[in-house]
């Protein structure tokens, strides 16, 4: 039997959850309830939400409650801490064999499940946040396949869900544009690259924003672009437990109720590429223009992300409109507006001067939004945000500042991990602009002129669902692609398209219930468009 080794600061109940014994590990979040408390309120504007509890002089060996369904074996752990937290569980290292999975899940709360590590150079990993005190560790292993599973965690990260910037959900300011309102939709395709991520630094926790970019061999390499005082001390390992939540955002203006299933699409892990700088000024920021840039591990093609584009040039004054896309205070994605860009007083930094809309509404930027692409009227990076003003937009004073691209790009360093150049224009072009792309190799205009849209209907549906496809002037025959939440590939068709538009019908009976995502791509799987559904 395989062992989970707890290595954290606990003590055992000696009761048992409910009737099968499942055993139950106590994190003592009140012994540092004080400490979580300091960490986050020791500084305006900083981006820590928890912290890591950790074993630091012994171990205990915890068996796992073991029983056997379906050819698999069931493992179950069940993990508590003080009300008022939620809880992160990092482990040291997972090796998950084949057919195999494992989740954290609470009675009220949305299940985490991965398939897979895929940390090239690591085998830590971590599952997300889940908002409640209680949560249940479950593996799901084939029988023939145990002796290959390893799941060694040995800290459990505590977030305060109660503080503002934690969880999130709902603590901007009203005047925070979401992403998705009217006043966004020019930037449709740009926010689909932005994206909040959850680090590990010296045992603390923190959120940021970055934003996905393209590079010259548009080749759909998963660069991240951020802010380096971000997780500016991470190891190779915390890397490796860095999670990041694609579309976190409301799918319209409104403010949803809650955010339940908007942290669904996630990826665990990533790769230092290169960052700004080692040391850092007195204040503690990086001795540079401030920028990290990631690789994310692979990305499912359900989460339908874009590769933003960038401006290398060395602007100056600037005219609007420009934006900045981010997750202030780990909320929801909202848009700020910028009516112009001008230098600020060192030459690595520059100021997006912030504005409110027709109607009035407008943010600037908060904690949690470092690492937040400044996007020009072009709608190109041109810098990411490092600081600036907080809360709503007052007057023409107002503004978000960080390094420049132009400055991130080789003006840092000689060595290739303090710029980007290298990484992002690999074939050395020169080129000092270059357009966004959608993943899967489809660039703007190519997806543009295929002017294509899916319908899936009914939805919910039990066993057939039809496929409602406006046919593309440039493309004759599609793949069509079923993919499940994590992403992995369940069902495949191929559709010949006519003159006119095409129905199809899809047998679906052999999925499980929940929900899916189909996407439609060209016989390259160069992808164009995907669309949700339920299978009842």
């Amino acid at each position: 039997m395989k062992k989970l080794i707890i290595a954290l600061i606990f003590v055992y109940a000696t009761n048992y959850i409910n009737a099968q014994e499942i055993p139950v590990v106590i994190v003592p979040t009140a012994k540092y309830h004080q400490e979580l408390m300091d960490i986050l309120n020791r500084k305006s504007g900083d981006n820590i939400i928890g912290k890591k509890i950790t074993l630091t002089k012994s171990m205990s060996d915890l068996e796992w409650h073991h029983s056997i369904k379906d050819a698999y074996h069931i493992l179950k752990v069940n993990i508590k801490c003080d009300p008022g937290f939620g809880l992160i569980v990092y482990f040291d290292q997972l090796e998950l064999p084949t057919g195999s999975s494992i989740r954290a899940f609470s009675y009220n709360h949305t299940t985490r499940v991965f398939y897979s590590n895929d940390n090239k150079h690591t085998r830590s990993f971590a599952l997300p946040l889940i908002n409640s005190n209680e949560l249940t560790l479950e593996a799901r292993i084939p029988l023939d396949n145990i002796d290959q599973f390893t799941a060694n965690v040995s800290e459990i990260g505590c977030i305060p869900l109660s503080s503002k910037g934690t969880h999130g959900f709902g603590d901007t300011e009203p005047c925070f544009v979401n992403v998705n309102c009217p006043d966004g939709e020019p930037w449709s395709k740009q926010k689909r690259a932005v994206v909040r991520y959850t680090y590990t630094e010296d045992g603390e926790i923190g959120n940021c924003t970055g934003t996905l970019v393209n590079n010259t061999a548009q080749d759909d390499r998963n660069f991240f672009l951020t802010a380096q005082h971000c997780a500016m001390g991470a190891s190779v390992d915390e890397l490796g437990q860095a999670i990041f939540y694609f579309n976190y955002e409301s799918p319209n203006c409104d403010n949803p109720a809650n955010d339940d299933g908007l942290l669904d699409e996630t990826v665990v892990g990533c790769t230092r590429i290169a960052a700004s700088g080692d040391g850092s000024d007195p204040n503690g920021f990086p001795d540079g223009s401030d920028f990290h840039l990631f690789e994310i591990n692979p990305i499912p093609a359900s989460y339908n992300i874009y590769y933003a584009g960038w401006n290398r040039n060395d602007v100056g004054n600037l005219s609007g409109p420009g934006s900045i896309i981010q997750h202030p205070l780990s909320d929801i994605k909202k848009i700020s507006f910028v009516s112009k860009f001008i230098p600020s007083i060192t030459g690595s930094d520059m100021e997006a001067v912030t504005t409110t809309t027709s109607g009035g509404q407008g943010g600037n930027v908060e904690a949690n939004s470092s690492g937040s692409a400044m996007f020009d009227n072009n709608k190109l990076v041109v810098g990411t945000i490092s600081y600036g003003s907080e809360g709503c937009v007052t007057d023409e004073n107002d503004f978000g500042a960080g390094g420049k691209f132009f400055y991130h790009w080789d003006q840092n360093g000689t060595e290739d991990n303090r710029k980007l150049s290298v990484w992002l224009d690999p074939s050395n072009t020169g080129v000092m602009t270059f357009e966004g792309k959608n993943s899967g190799n489809v660039g703007i205009g190519q997806l543009n002129q295929y002017k294509s849209e899916v319908i899936v209907y009914p939805n919910p549906a039990n066993n057939t669902i039809y496929l409602g496809y406006v046919k593309s002037e440039k493309i004759n025959k599609v793949k069509v692609l079923i993919n499940n939440i994590s992403g992995v590939l369940v069902l495949e068709n191929e559709i010949y398209l006519n003159e006119k538009n095409v129905t199809n019908k899809i047998d679906i009976s052999n999925l499980k219930p929940g929900m899916y995502f189909v996407i439609i791509s060209n016989l390259d799987n160069q992808f164009y468009k995907s669309s949700k559904f339920i299978k009842l």
